[in-house]
């Protein structure tokens, strides 16, 4: 097993065993999608907007994709902060694998998982919604999905790192 595989493999047990985040990373943005899209579609009704009508569903599924993204690199940036602080971060860097390795593997998992979480709200929008998806496009959409999480999971691994404690956020600057 490589480096690369080594952290992926690693990301997966870790995300696996606690339902939790499984549960945040891929149900909620779900969850938000049913709510709040058959909610404001039943209230708010279609609109149109230079020529093209849709239902809110439709316009909203945009931000779960993005919410998606945002949500996915956070918690695994979030995981980089736990391990920092608990030791297990430094001791990760003892082993026979290098920073790219580590780096690459996390953001493997990233994109993978990503990308799952965002088709399968497309595919659950177009299902149970009678959102209109222009499937040729899909395509696109999981790759700018994947590039749009590892650019969010550098900035955040980047605060992550940086900061030293827990307590750096909420500490005074005078």
């Amino acid at each position: 097993m490589n480096g690369v595989s080594a952290v992926f493999y690693r990301d997966y047990r870790q995300r696996i065993t606690n339902i939790a985040f499984v549960f945040w990373d891929l149900f909620v943005p779900i969850a938000y999608l049913l709510l709040f899209g058959l909610g404001f579609e039943r209230t708010v009704g279609q609109f149109s907007a230079e020529d093209t009508s849709m239902g809110y569903a439709e316009f909203f599924l945009e931000g779960v994709l993005a919410m998606t993204t945002f949500g996915i690199a956070m918690n695994t940036s979030w995981g980089i902060f736990m391990d920092k602080d608990s030791g297990i971060f430094y001791e990760l860097l003892t082993y026979p694998i290098t920073r790219r390795q580590f780096l690459v593997g996390k953001i493997c998992f990233n994109v993978l998982l990503s990308a799952a979480g965002c088709l399968l709200a497309i595919i659950l929008a177009s299902w149970t919604m009678e959102v209109t998806v222009r499937w040729v496009w899909v395509p696109v959409t999981l790759l700018v999905v994947m590039g749009t999480t590892a650019g969010w999971f550098f900035l955040f691994s980047i605060l992550a790192v940086r900061l030293a404690r827990m307590d750096s956020f909420n500490r005074p600057l005078a």
